[in-house]
């Protein structure tokens, strides 16, 4: 019983921090974790599984160099495992040349403007930090210029949810492509469901996938349209107000 009540009644560690400024990054990218505890030993996956104490032991910054999703929890023999803390990380094709904003966002959140979306860097929770672009009454329209015609295989954008903050995901992101800039192939959508519930807090992914022809065509221009949440859902304090749509990066896979 004595026993029981002392693995019931143990403390629980606090999950690791990540050490990384950027979710993006071009052809290597190193992750580092911490947690101040003396006994702690931290375990990581690579394949989206939970870490467990047979898993590799975290003794050094892991070198990414392609995508992958990265998930870190701590273990002490005396305390409860943590909460496993994960991070989605992509490799990008091709650092995009120029992006021109052809909607804008409000003024407390303008960022740098378009060069917000550029430096791969993701944004903090912090949303009034400089490195968000904030929509409310506009959805986000954007053009890429990926200086060059190459082929590839997706368009990501990085977004946010803060639901307390009136800040949530899109309601869908489509992409079209173009060779000259002026004539564009049909949209392409990745669209996300209405939450019914709080949406979890942080920085979020959304993934369109471009399909591929036998023999794709290599395009220069990337037209992106990321269409904000629009009228608050009934379980929201401020129902029917406009939500708010932050976008940190746009780049091509």
């Amino acid at each position: 019983m004595g026993r029981a009540s002392r693995q019931e009644t143990r403390f629980e560690l606090a999950s690791p921090l990540v050490r990384t400024d950027r979710l993006l990054f071009e052809r290597r990218h190193e992750v580092g974790f911490e947690l101040g505890l003396p006994g702690v030993s931290i375990h990581t996956t690579l394949d989206g599984a939970d870490p467990t104490p047979a898993d590799p032991r975290y003794d050094g910054p892991l070198v990414l160099t392609g995508a992958a999703t990265v998930r870190a929890r701590a273990f002490h023999p005396d305390w409860a495992p943590s909460e496993t803390v994960t991070r989605q990380f992509y490799r990008i094709r091709t650092p995009v040349r120029s992006i021109e904003l052809l909607t804008s966002p409000g003024e407390a959140y303008s960022g740098r403007g378009a060069e917000t979306l550029l430096d791969l860097r993701g944004g903090s929770t912090s949303f009034g930090d400089g490195t968000w672009l904030g929509y409310q009454e506009d959805d986000l329209l954007a053009v890429l210029d990926l200086g060059e015609p190459i082929t590839f295989d997706s368009v990501v954008v990085s977004t946010l949810a803060i639901n307390p903050s009136w800040i949530f995901l899109p309601a869908a992101v489509s992409v079209e492509t173009s060779v000259d800039g002026v004539r564009y192939d049909p949209a392409v959508a990745s669209e996300l469901q209405a939450p019914g519930e709080p949406e979890t807090e942080g920085q979020r992914f959304v993934r369109v996938d471009i399909p591929r022809a036998d023999s794709p065509r290599p395009v220069r221009y990337v037209r992106v349209l990321v269409r904000g949440r629009g009228p608050m859902p009934e379980w929201h304090a401020a129902p029917g107000s406009r939500a708010w749509l932050f976008v940190d990066a746009i780049a091509v896979l």
